[in-house]
């Protein structure tokens, strides 16, 4: 009887052990089926550490699986170094802007080789491929659909999307131009399509319309009173005279200088103008020494009642109107502000200012700077009876619209305290 009880126990231990095995092998081909399900499923995938340990743990039967799997992983790898998703995050942005020629050929060389990878990887995933190393009834796979064809797919219409772009931004460049960290559109309609097509990219660049103001010539005109180391009166009115040498010396190695007379047909150099309010003496002793050895134009404004002291004297004014290196312009007769002139006040200090300068000096006087820059339309009426060209002291660059006023030219400040930073950004808006 004990050895019957003792059999059956045997047996009953036997069964229980072999249902074991049957499950732990069934399990553990279930867990390496959905490990390989996911990744197949998504090739960008990495495979997590309990999934390598359900690898290691296959049977002998399986190693063929395994072994398939590792090479899938590395394929994958590849692939996801391509990527749409990758390159959009680490290459669309400026750069596409900055050089788009360049941005073109590195965008085809980049989904030849993601393409690459792809059909690599196609190549060894095919389902069937999967299957035939499992010991397990895996039918219910048989029919799934392909998803790495329709990953290559969607990558493939987002960069021929991109493609399309690029070869537009490239075919049309003559429209839009990117500077500063801005793309600057010369119609609205390109301005649309960028516009749009950002906002697909997901890319925060501003755009603008080019404003007429993008190509229209600029010529800064740099108002001076006195060059002196030794002041008087208001001392930032005077330039230290080192100072003003390097001012010259930056102009020179830079820039073409012109008289205010020369401004509407000098061409397409860049252009810059000086002038020199009051006609103080210190322009013969420091400034006109150094506009001969630079060869720098320059235009002085001469109060034409004044003589000597701290003016010119006429001989002075007439000895630099012959070095053809400065023309003299008015600066009225005794230096009143115009606006609070009445009419044959005002009359009297322009003509008689442009009268007494061009018999001094021989020459035709076309220009005419206000004392203090003070002007109003009563006064631009009366000065156009006798002068060209008007300058007033309004702070800025001078644009050169076909339309601009003449007889109220704008003019950038120097005064002592004008760092040489200061004074480059003024000159450096010529085009």
């Amino acid at each position: 009887m004990n050895s019957k009880r003792v059999r059956i126990f045997v047996l009953i231990v036997v069964f229980l052990l072999l249902v074991s095995v049957i499950y732990s092998g069934v399990n553990t081909n279930i867990k390496l089926l959905a490990s390989i399900d996911r990744i197949y499923r998504d090739p960008y995938i990495t495979i997590d550490v309990d999934e390598k340990k359900h690898i290691n743990i296959i049977n002998e039967t399986n190693k063929a699986a395994h072994k398939y799997l590792e090479k899938i992983y590395y394929k994958k790898r590849d692939v996801s170094k391509y990527s749409y998703s990758k390159y959009k995050k680490e290459n669309i942005n400026h750069k596409i802007y900055k050089n788009i020629d360049n941005i073109i050929y590195e965008t085809k060389n980049y989904i030849e080789n993601e393409f690459k990878s792809y059909n690599e990887l196609v190549n060894y995933s095919k389902r069937k491929k999967f299957i035939k190393h499992l010991n397990i009834n895996v039918d219910n796979y048989d029919n799934s659909s392909d998803i790495l064809n329709d990953l290559i797919d969607a990558d493939k219409k987002k960069y021929d999307e991109l493609l399309a772009y690029l070869e537009y931004l490239h075919s049309n460049k003559d429209k839009w131009y990117y500077v500063n960290k801005i793309i600057v559109c010369k119609d609205e309609e390109t301005l649309k399509t960028i516009e749009s097509k950002n906002r697909e990219l997901n890319l925060d660049i501003k755009i603008v319309l080019e404003s007429k103001d993008e190509n229209v010539k600029k010529i800064p005109v740099l108002m001076y009173h006195g060059v002196s180391d030794v002041t008087w009166g208001i001392a930032n009115l005077f330039m230290k005279v080192s100072d003003f040498e390097d001012q010259l010396k930056y102009i020179h190695d830079n820039y073409e200088t012109i008289f205010v007379e020369e401004m509407d047909d000098f061409g397409s150099k860049k252009a810059v103008v000086l002038t020199f309010d009051d006609g103080y003496v210190d322009f013969y002793t420091n400034v006109l020494p150094l506009l001969k050895k630079y060869n720098i134009k320059a235009n002085l404004y001469v109060i034409e009642g004044a003589d000597g002291g701290v003016y010119l004297t006429k001989s002075q004014v007439k000895e630099i109107a012959d070095s053809n290196l400065v023309s003299i312009g008015s600066h009225t007769k005794t230096h009143p502000t115009l606006t609070g002139l009445n009419s044959e006040q005002l009359d009297y200090e322009l003509r008689e200012s442009k009268k007494g300068l061009e018999k001094l000096i021989g020459k035709e006087v076309k220009t005419i700077c206000y004392p203090t820059g003070a002007y109003n339309k009563k006064v631009l009426e009366y000065t156009s009876k006798y002068y060209d060209y008007g300058l007033a002291i309004e702070n800025g660059v001078q644009k050169m619209y076909d339309d601009y006023n003449k007889l109220a030219i704008k003019r950038f400040r120097v005064y002592r305290n004008t760092s040489f930073s200061k004074f480059k950004s003024m000159v450096d808006q010529a085009n």
